[in-house]
């Protein structure tokens, strides 16, 4: 009789068994409303963020002016070398930088400036520590950029499509890169590689609005981005693959 009693009151009657296996329509409903509002903002946002393919390359940024140079060291007894200006010095088109006298062959020679610039001086260049150098820089207006793009998926590379460029002196994560857009590109391989030739946007003034100071020459990695589709449409097209 008492383990009957026990059995009764373990195992609950079939009223209350009903009760607990009925789900509200409220809550299902709610529930379905629910996973459909994030699924579509799911698919809403993963239409919306751009998800490019990259293609790496080497840059330079070759300045339209060039620095002019002129280098002298004393080889001979009889042959003396003037130097006519110093450093940091501001000079104009035609002024005389260097004045080269040949005593015994009474031999005079004048080297001027092609152009108005600054004055910068050196010393010393690979195994010749005597040797000098008078560089003279000038304004500069433009620059000509060019990617050595390699072999591997260069076939999706087209005009028209995105490049940002970190700089070697500059590192991206403080200074920021370059933005620019392909122009041309050469369809020869010339040394192994392809030319590939972009327009700044904003010239020398990185993403986070940093100016860049000119020099005659910069090198640096170039990112090309290509199939710039929508992370749904990614994956829509690996499933149908």
């Amino acid at each position: 009789m008492a383990k009957e009693l026990s059995m009764q009151f373990e195992k609950p009657s079939e009223d209350i068994q009903e009760i607990i296996g009925i789900i509200p329509n409220r809550i299902v409903r709610w529930g379905i409303t629910v996973a459909l509002f994030l699924l579509m903002c799911v698919l809403l946002v993963s239409h919306y963020i751009r998800y490019p393919d990259v293609i790496l390359a080497e840059s330079e940024l070759i300045a339209d002016e060039q620095p002019y140079k002129v280098s002298w060291f004393q080889s001979e007894d009889n042959v003396f070398y003037t130097r006519k200006v110093r450093e940091n010095q501001l000079i104009s088109k035609g002024d005389t930088l260097l004045i080269e006298e040949d005593l015994k062959s009474h031999e005079r020679h004048v080297t001027i400036s092609p152009f108005a610039g600054r004055v910068f001086l050196t010393k010393g260049y690979k195994n010749n520590a005597e040797k000098q150098t008078i560089w003279i820089t000038q304004k500069i207006t433009g620059y000509n950029i060019v990617l050595l793009l390699s072999i591997n998926q260069s076939g999706k590379v087209r005009e028209g499509q995105r490049v940002q460029i970190s700089l070697d002196e500059y590192p991206r994560s403080e200074f920021g890169y370059l933005e620019g857009k392909i122009v041309n590109i050469v369809p020869v391989k010339i040394e192994g590689s392809y030319r590939v030739y972009v327009k700044l946007d904003n010239g020398l003034v990185t993403n986070i609005q940093y100016s860049v100071p000119d020099q005659p020459r910069f090198s640096g990695k170039a990112e090309i981005l290509t199939n710039n589709r929508s992370v749904l449409q990614r994956i829509f097209h690996s499933q149908t693959r």
